[in-house]
């Protein structure tokens, strides 16, 4: 019996230890056993004390309650206490019935793959104290009043005697010591590049509308009932400041302004409902030349790429790489996270003391478990991006080339004839494309220029758009036409590919979404080098 246990003790390690008694562990044994397996054991009373059987989840400290179990028999004629085990196959099977939880394990058993046994273990008994004194226990256990549950999984069912014992199969220690010096050195070789990359994407996620954050007296105005002819907003510009409207840019929303670019450079922000001027800027202003710089060091690593194109290449190859590394971060964090299964920074302790490390070991495991899914959808996504096989991938998946670049058609010079107004080409521009809005319109500088009007299409979801429709400048007569719907298959899986990327796929929830994660991955970064910091100190 004391060899039986010994081998038992020796071969799982008991876990959770707040559902035993107070036990003064062996720590070189429980090094040893917590390596191989992690098993839950469930043992009946052998006073005839009912055996558990509502096993609570994983991580919980409720106590389980002592339930009939339907295994066996609470009282037996022979006096004896123990409770009996079924005497035919045909009583085990009626019994099984009824135990959905374990018909697995069950059924492995009844195939005849043991691989674990359980001692009956009788209470008072003298031999079994001094084996448990063998397991590394330095007092004896009380007599079993209940079951004890151990830990939770019901991947493997086996009996003997009297005993029960489920046994989860864990990730072996070679596995897991090679699954987390991956994780390691990976994270140490990409640490810097993919903090660049956290801090800069939670800025760009939000790249479209920092500038009405950032200048809202210039953005925002009070929406009325009706909107102003455009012709009437074309000739308040021009003649509030002297030079001609080459591009008008109309706002998704209803309570933005709308834009206008002059041909000497002064971009004008006029009030749609009323036509007041809110202001003016010329070139680019600190803003803008900030968030340039934050777009190009995500994509290239160098603020300016026209200064260093040689090192804007090289850095736009670094990034792609460190999107592959944070790839394979991803599923490797989530199987070294599956041990623990930590959800939560665990910041209560005695006299609210607790060591400064494990706040960011356990950080470092909830942040991740939760960003890790939308972490590999911007790895993913951004990979396709950055490598120059991507579009490629896209393009021979969808059997489709890419479209034709637009080319610029003249319009039909018409002597003494008046170019058609702004109101006229938007009207145009609606009956070509009838399911879409007008987005930006450029007006022609040239007696053989065309009207360009940019159209968004219900199903684009990026800031940019695709579709377009050019107008003779005299006659009216649609000149080309372009529908995003209609060309490419694979040209519209890169565009959905990068509105994904970018979050501009469900608008300002996924940029929410797409900023925070990428937040995420900046702390994870600084977490992980404090915990791999720990461990080289120790």
């Amino acid at each position: 019996m004391a060899e039986g246990v010994r081998k038992f003790a020796n071969a799982v390690t008991l876990f959770p230890q707040q559902y035993l008694p107070p036990i003064q562990w062996n720590k070189a044994l429980h090094r040893r056993t917590e390596r191989n397996a992690r098993i839950t054991v469930g043992i009946a009373d052998m006073r005839g004390n009912p055996l558990a059987s509502n096993i609570p989840p994983a991580n919980t400290s409720t106590e389980p309650a002592s339930l009939s179990h339907p295994l066996f028999k609470e009282r037996t004629s022979n006096g004896s206490g123990l409770p009996p085990y079924p005497h035919n196959l045909r009583s085990l099977w009626s019994r099984l019935v009824t135990c959905r939880h374990q018909i697995v394990g069950i059924a492995l058993t009844l195939v005849g793959r043991p691989i674990l046994a359980a001692a009956c273990v009788r209470a008072g008994s003298s031999t079994i104290h001094k084996s448990r004194l063998k397991c590394g226990c330095s007092q004896n256990w009380p007599p079993y009043k209940a079951t004890r549950v151990l830990t939770v999984s019901l991947i493997r069912l086996h009996t003997w005697g009297r005993a029960i014992v489920y046994r989860q199969k864990m990730l072996s220690p070679t596995a897991r010591k090679i699954v987390l010096t991956v994780h390691l050195y990976l994270g140490l070789a990409a640490g810097i590049f993919l903090a660049i990359l956290g801090l800069t994407g939670s800025v760009m996620a939000f790249e479209g509308d920092l500038d009405h954050w950032l200048h809202p007296d210039l953005w925002y105005v009070t929406p009325g009932q009706k909107l102003l002819p455009e012709n009437d907003l074309v000739s308040i510009a021009q003649n509030r400041f002297h030079s001609r409207v080459l591009v008008v840019q109309f706002p998704r929303a209803s309570n933005l302004a709308q834009l206008m670019q002059m041909t000497d450079g002064t971009a004008v922000y006029l009030n749609p409902y009323d036509g007041s001027v809110l202001g003016s800027k010329v070139g680019q202003n600190n803003s803008d030349r900030v968030l340039g710089y934050i777009h190009q060091i995500h994509l290239r690593l160098v603020p300016d790429p026209r200064s260093a194109p040689q090192l804007a290449e090289m850095g736009k190859i670094v990034v792609s790489c460190a999107g592959l590394v944070l790839l394979l971060l991803a599923p490797t964090g989530v199987i070294l996270w599956w041990r623990a299964k930590r959800l939560t920074v665990q910041f209560k302790a005695a006299n609210f003391k607790i060591p400064w490390h494990r706040v960011f070991h356990d950080s470092h495991q909830a942040i991740g478990i939760y960003a890790a899914l939308f972490l590999a959808i911007a790895s993913f996504t951004g990979i396709l991006i950055g490598f120059g096989f991507g579009e490629k991938f896209f393009y021979a998946v969808t059997k489709s080339s890419p479209p034709p670049r637009p080319q610029p058609v003249p319009s039909t010079l018409a002597p003494q004839a008046p170019s058609i107004m702004a109101d006229e080409v938007l009207d145009i521009a609606r009956h070509a494309l009838p399911n879409a809005t007008p987005s930006v319109m450029v007006r022609p500088m040239r007696p053989t220029g065309s009207y360009t009007v940019l159209m968004r299409v219900p199903e684009e979801t990026s800031d940019a758009v695709h579709s377009s429709v050019a107008i003779d400048q005299y006659s009216g007569k649609v000149l080309a036409v372009h529908n995003f719907l209609t060309e490419s298959a694979g040209y519209r899986a890169i565009r959905f590919n990068r509105s994904i990327h970018t979050g501009d796929i469900f608008g300002l929830a996924s940029h929410i979404v797409v900023s925070l994660s990428s937040l995420a991955l900046a702390a994870m970064v600084l977490t992980g080098f404090v915990i791999w910091w720990k461990k080289l100190a120790e």
